[in-house]
């Protein structure tokens, strides 16, 4: 029962509420209709009428009095060598003219262009770091001599045999001199060969670091190379992130010149409205007073001739009563006589 008389209490309160809320959409709806002029709707009062644009001619300004020219002084330009620059072909703007209509305009997509390749720098030669030299050993230079004993005494004179004997003794000791010359030379071909191995192993080690050189300049140009073209690829990256950017706000631009021309052109044709309203307002106010006046004098000119006519009638009356008197003061002055 409860939820009963709840629900009786609130429907009248909504009837109530759409009923307020029809009404004033409809009253909205009516005033919408009449502001924005609608053919069916409006009323003939409200019609702009023609706006009659004359324009005239500035009045003339006083004439300036002509200044003759004043001769300039030739000026020397020093000698500059001119550099011939190749005159660079004008890429024609790839958005569509600009039309001056009413609204949004919305341009194609532009991609960005596209900078050129950075050109890629030349590999500079490594230095070539070389292994000093091994200096080559000469041979020493060996004395072979027998150390002389000093002694008091004097050498006695061989005898003959003693002689033969020491002629034996120096052949045997040349032959043992010869046989160990022999034995140098060999022990020299071994150092020389020991030291074309040497030589050899020295060449061979230079050899390998300079192709290890080599590989790591190669590898350097190719890092170097990476780094460029990563460069590159990043510049170019952050030259369309600008390219869209600037593009995003020119659009937004646009979108905002294009908004204000509108709400100045609405604004515009408001105020015109606005006057041209105040204009029939005046007018009619004019008519009507016009029509008052009118209404009036013609009032006062029917009053004044019902008052005339009221007056005639009056004088008529008053004469047929005159009359009536005379004519009443003759028949009993007949009578008597």
């Amino acid at each position: 029962m409860r939820d009963e008389a709840d629900s009786a209490l609130q429907d009248p309160v909504r009837r109530r509420l759409a009923i307020g809320l029809g009404v004033s959409l409809l009253v909205h709806a009516l005033l919408l209709m009449l502001q924005f002029g609608v053919a069916s709707l409006a009323l003939p009062d409200l019609q702009p009428g023609a706006i009659t644009v004359r324009l005239m001619d500035a009045p003339p300004g006083p004439a300036m009095p002509a200044v003759p020219p004043v001769p300039a002084a030739p000026l020397k330009l020093p000698d500059v060598p001119v550099a011939v620059v190749s005159p660079v072909e004008s890429k024609p703007d790839a958005r569509p003219a600009y039309k001056d209509v009413q609204g949004l305009t919305v341009f194609a997509y532009t991609p960005p262009p596209v900078p050129p390749a950075a050109p890629a720098r030349r590999p500079r030669p490594a230095h070539r770091v070389s292994t000093p030299r091994v200096a080559k050993k000469e041979p020493a230079l060996r004395v072979i001599a027998q150390d002389a004993v000093e002694s008091a005494f004097k050498v006695p004179l061989p005898s003959p045999e003693e002689s033969a004997e020491k002629t034996l003794d120096r052949t045997a000791a040349q032959d043992g001199a010869e046989g160990g010359s022999g034995t140098d030379q060999m022990r020299d071909e071994d150092a020389e060969r020991a030291r074309a191995a040497e030589l050899a192993a020295a060449e061979e080690a230079e050899r390998q670091q300079d192709e290890q050189e080599r590989i790591a300049a190669e590898a350097a140009r190719q890092q170097e190379q990476e780094r460029v073209a990563a460069e590159a690829a990043r510049q170019q990256e952050q030259e369309r992130i600008a390219a869209e950017a600037a593009r995003r706000q020119e659009q937004e631009r646009s979108a905002a010149e294009a908004v204000r021309q509108l709400a100045q052109e609405r604004i515009a044709a408001e105020s015109a409205r606005q006057r041209e309203q105040e204009r029939l307002a005046a007018e009619d106010a004019r008519k009507r007073e016009q029509e008052r006046v009118a209404a009036e004098a013609a009032n006062q000119r029917e009053q004044e001739r019902r008052a005339a006519e009221d007056a005639r009638k009056r004088e008529q009356e008053r004469k047929a009563a005159e009359e009536a008197r005379q004519r009443e003061k003759e028949r009993i002055a007949a009578q008597e006589a």
